[in-house]
Formats: structure tokens, sequence, C-alpha cells
């Protein structure tokens, strides 16, 4: 891990209003909800996520090198058996961290998926992802 490289994740979430919306993008055609009763999981919970950022994430040259730093919300469905599909930048920072941001959250192990009375269901997630030089 590069001392350079100090990764923050906002454990907070970005959620919508609750509701059901379809999306031909999610393999099943099933609802897709953006609030559930229990939302889905990184294995190992949040500390795991951290960890997996910390190992995973490689701060681009070229944002490195002009100082770059901020956050990239990344949207993305954790399906009804826990892939991770349909990932989407809401904003952009440019100099690679874009592409890295996509990258990181493309490759990740599959999740526990989220549930709704008791069912696993498709659930649009929001995940904040900051790059942070160390000073």
């Amino acid at each position: 891990m590069p001392t350079f490289l100090s990764v923050f994740l906002l454990v907070s979430l970005f959620w919508f209003p609750a509701q059901a919306q379809l999306n031909s993008a999610t393999p099943t055609d099933r609802p897709i909800f953006s609030k559930v009763e229990e939302p889905p999981q990184f294995p190992g919970g949040m500390d795991k996520f951290t960890d997996y950022l910390k190992k995973n994430l490689h701060y681009p040259k070229a944002a490195r090198k002009a100082k770059l730093e901020g956050s990239i919300v990344v949207n993305f469905v954790v399906t009804e058996d826990g892939r991770i599909t349909d990932v989407k930048l809401y904003n952009s920072l440019g100099l690679g961290t874009d592409e890295e941001a996509l990258r990181l959250i493309e490759n990740m192990p599959n999740w526990t998926p989220g549930k709704q009375a008791g069912k696993a269901v498709n659930v649009r997630y929001n995940l904040p992802i900051n790059f942070r030089l160390n000073t």
C-alpha cells in the first residue's frame, strides 16, 4: 500500500425515496428497490470493504501528479443473488480516477443481497469513494 494514498469511505449512503422500479439492465427484470428493510452488505461488512479499498484502489499517476483529490459517487445494483450490475458514475473527477472507481466496483466480490419482507431483492446502491493524498 503506497504511503501517499489515504482512502476514506463514507459509510453514510445517499438513499433515494423508497420505491420500486424496473430496469432492463438487471438480468431478471425484477423490481429494483432504492430502500429496503435489510440493505445489501459487502462480505464481512464495512470494515472488510474498507480493507478491500485500501488493498485494491490504485491512485492514478496523472491524478497524483496534479494533486487531484475529491469524491466520486458510484451507483450500482446489487442483484438478488449478490452480483454487482449496472455500474455508473454520478460525478467525475477525471485524470484516471473515474476509471479507477469503476474498476474497483466492477471487480468486487458478490455481496450479501438486500432483503425486503424476508426475500432477497435487487437494490440500487450509491457509494462515495474519496481520493485523498497524504500531505
